[in-house]
């Protein structure tokens, strides 16, 4: 370390990442770990590059961390560190380390400690044809699938070395294989031809459709948004559909001229959420016996009027329809629904009205119904027009836990502060909405400061640290303020002194 020596500031020195550091904060922080040891061993377990000479020497500090040291792909890993320890390692997450030295003997020598289904995702290990083949009985097939393409040349020759042990349901869903008419024919006896017909990266045409249409899982085609859906394509393979399928695709040719063409093959209960209808108020009356009306409810492309609720209220489903964009809700509209409304469905419409983004919210209409809201999910709502009054008005009425989380509200200091008394302090503090600052928190003693600390994005520093050292959590933010300090030096210097009895 290269000291400088300037009569004007105090004593510095460079670490080794280049950074010029002052003596006096370099005690600050060991001061910190000397009150909140348990900082310094989180940041040692699970980011810092430590020696076997280091674990070795101060082993009694790490047995509680035993799992987040398993995790550290920074540690200087050797065999004999891994034998030393081996009872004491959370194998599973060995499996996952990407730091690990992985080699063919490696992966031999503790072939009945790995958990075979993590260690068969990680992109680490030394893949090869050869290599799978070595542990073929022990690798998880499934989560083959799931590795990035570029590990794996995902030729036709290369599956077929291994067909027997692939899971095919998985290969059969990956969206980077080749696809191909030639692909998918070389394994047309194993692939999932219902997982397969639900994948949406095979570039489908009819050239595939004719080839495999009797191995085809027609109810999965009938709802694969990548299909090059047209009238000819529907009317070629007519009794090949599932039309209950068929009636919920939005990326059909949807016309008038073709509804009517199938009317007698559609399902009208699926058909009923589908908003890619011609919907008209014509269309509706006129299969008024067909349409599943509990569907309509949600369906947000119906020309909604108050006639066409009342027509058929009874059978509306009221947890839906009040959340429905298109339905014109107001006041009298609303109060309309009450009067035919059993005891149930009302408590079912208000729960949902409270949620609902679409209402003309005003102070005036919230007071309108102020007994009949849920407050619990009408303090969730997001589309409020939140201010210090609409809050003040209500303010023996609001779910004041949900307030606090809402990040909506326009939050201010003001607006904490007249409310300071109401607030769920816990819930506030992981509040994203609440741009909190050192002199913030400072100035309420009722934040939670270890919460705070695991948000990333707010913006620590060093005294604040020095003054919260025992309510601090081993998060992102606090250590990255930390790690400029932290050499073999200073952690040397803090576990000689044992500072952890």
């Amino acid at each position: 370390m290269k000291l400088f020596t300037d009569k004007k500031s105090q004593p510095t020195y460079t670490n080794k990442f280049g950074q010029v550091l002052t003596y006096k904060d370099k005690n600050k922080v060991i001061g910190i770990f000397k009150k909140n040891p348990s900082i310094l061993l989180s940041f040692l377990s699970e980011c810092y590059p430590l020696s076997s000479e280091i674990i070795i020497r101060y082993e009694n500090y790490f047995e509680e961390n035993w799992k987040s040291l398993s995790e550290n792909s920074r540690i200087e890993w050797t065999e004999e560190l891994l034998d030393k320890y081996e009872d004491k390692w959370d194998w599973s997450l060995l499996s996952l380390n990407k730091g690990l030295p992985w080699s063919v003997d490696l992966v031999a020598k503790y072939i009945h400690k790995w958990n075979w289904s993590l260690l068969s995702s990680n992109e680490a290990l030394p893949w090869s044809v050869e290599f799978i083949e070595l542990f073929k009985d022990n690798w998880n097939w499934y989560r083959f699938a799931d590795l990035k393409s570029d590990f794996f040349t995902w030729s036709i020759e290369f599956i077929q070395k291994l067909t027997p042990y692939w899971y095919w349901t998985n290969l059969s869903e990956k969206e980077t294989l080749p696809w191909s008419v030639e692909f998918i024919e070389a394994f047309q006896n194993n692939w999932d031809w219902t997982a397969l017909s639900s994948n949406q990266s095979i570039p489908w045409n009819d050239n595939i459709l004719e080839k495999f249409k009797d191995k085809l899982d027609w109810t999965q085609i009938a709802y694969n948004q990548s299909i090059p859906w047209s009238e000819e394509l529907i009317q070629k393979y007519v009794n090949y559909w599932d039309w209950k399928s068929l009636s919920w695709n939005k990326n059909l040719p949807w016309s008038e001229n073709f509804f009517y063409q199938y009317l007698k093959r559609w399902d009208f209960s699926a058909l009923s959420r589908n908003e890619s209808l011609p919907w008209t108020i014509p269309l509706f009356y006129e299969f008024i016996d067909l349409w599943d009306l509990k569907n309509i409810s949600r369906n947000e492309k119906i020309p909604w009027n108050w006639e066409l609720i009342n027509f058929k209220k009874e059978f509306w489903n009221w947890r839906s329809l009040p959340s429905n964009k298109s339905v014109p809700w107001d006041v009298k509209s609303i109060k309309e629904c009450e009067i035919f409304l059993n005891h149930t469905e009302k408590i079912i419409m208000w729960m949902s009205f409270s949620t609902s983004p679409n209402l003309q919210w005003s102070k005036n209409f919230i007071n309108e119904f102020k007994n009949n809201w849920d407050w619990k999910g009408l303090s969730e709502n997001k589309e409020l027009p939140w201010s210090m009054e609409l809050l003040e008005t209500f303010k023996d009425y609001w779910n004041w836990d949900k307030l606090s989380r809402n990040e909506s509200i326009p939050w201010s200091l003001e607006l904490v502060d007249t409310f300071t008394n109401y607030w769920n302090w816990n819930a506030i503090t992981l509040n994203k909405s609440l741009s909190w600052t050192t002199e913030l928190i400072e100035k309420y003693p009722k934040v939670n400061v270890h919460d705070l600390c695991l948000r990333k994005d707010v913006k620590l520093d060093l005294e604040f640290l020095v003054t919260h050292s025992k309510k601090l959590a081993p998060s992102i933010s606090v250590l990255e303020i930390l790690s400029p300090y932290i050499s073999l030096e200073v952690v040397e210097d803090v576990l000689k002194k044992n500072f952890f009895d």
